[in-house]
Formats: C-alpha cells, structure tokens, sequence
C-alpha cells in the first residue's frame, strides 16, 4: 500500500471514528472532556490497547470458519438462504450482539415476529434465518439497517448534521 493509499485509509478511519462519536448520544460537555482528555496519556493507553484489540480480530486465524461456509452447512439442501443472511450474521458476531439484544431488535422492526418462533432454542444463525423469511422485504432492510447500518453514509458528516 502506498503512503497516499495509507494516509487516505487513516484519513477515512479517524473520519469513521469521530463520526461515530459524534452520532451517539454523548452530550456536547461530554464531547469537550472528551476531546480534552484526549491529551492525557492514560486515554492514550486505552486507545492504544483498544486498536490492538481491533487489530487482533482483524487478522483471523486460517482455521476458523467463515460465515458463508458455515451458512452453506447450515442450510444444505434446504432452500436458498436469504440474500441478507450472511452479512447480517457477520455483522452480529463481529458486534458480539446477544441473543436477547437480537430478539429486541426484530420486535423493533417487526412487534408480531416473537410470536412466531418456534419452541425451544435456536442458534443466532437460525433466528436470524426465520426473521427473515418471516418478515416483509422493508422489515429485513430495516433489521439490516439497523444491525449492518445505512449504506454508504459518511458518518462523521452524519454526526455533524445530528449535532448541528
């Protein structure tokens, strides 16, 4: 990668970042000590430790499973799996959303879709499959908005709009 190349990525990253610190619903003073205590060194640490982390679940080990191939196991033979299957179930294990933090968000999106679960426990993977073929085409698009986020929004010039 060239040095344009990795300064336009770090450009695009911190852009990412602040956007989304903008976005949320810390309060304008919590911003300013935010920002202040950016100078301390024991933030600093923090932020180091965290872009480790980050760095770490970035670089996954060859032996682990990817969500398409466990999806084509889960569903062999069976019908075709929804379109938005895979990238919604990456994005809740990359997020380590819960199960219950899951189910309240298709009752966000769809309030009737509880009621239509079967007994007994299902995997992330399987819930997230019947929500799917339960819900209306504008239903999944609002789960995956919700989970994957809207498409191809600048989300530091979304934060700024929000706060402005």
């Amino acid at each position: 990668m060239t040095t344009s190349n990795m300064r336009d990525l770090r450009q695009r990253a911190i852009r990412i970042m602040v956007g989304g610190l903008l976005s949320s619903d810390l309060s304008d003073a919590e911003l300013r000590q935010l920002a202040t205590s950016l100078r301390d060194s024991e933030i600093r640490a923090v932020a180091d430790a965290l872009a480790r982390h980050f760095a770490n679940e970035l670089i996954e080990p060859a032996s682990r499973v990817s969500s398409a191939e466990e999806i084509a196991a889960q569903f062999k033979g069976a019908d075709d799996p929804h379109p938005l299957l895979a990238t919604i179930y990456e994005r809740v294990r990359g997020k380590k959303i819960g199960t219950s933090r899951l189910l309240s968000y298709m009752e966000d999106v769809n309030p009737q879709f509880v009621a239509t679960l079967p007994r007994g426990d299902m995997s992330v993977l399987q819930l997230i499959d019947h929500f799917l073929r339960y819900s209306s085409h504008s239903e999944a698009q609002k789960l995956f908005d919700r989970i994957v986020g809207p498409s191809q929004q600048d989300p530091y010039l979304t934060g700024i709009t929000r706060k402005g």
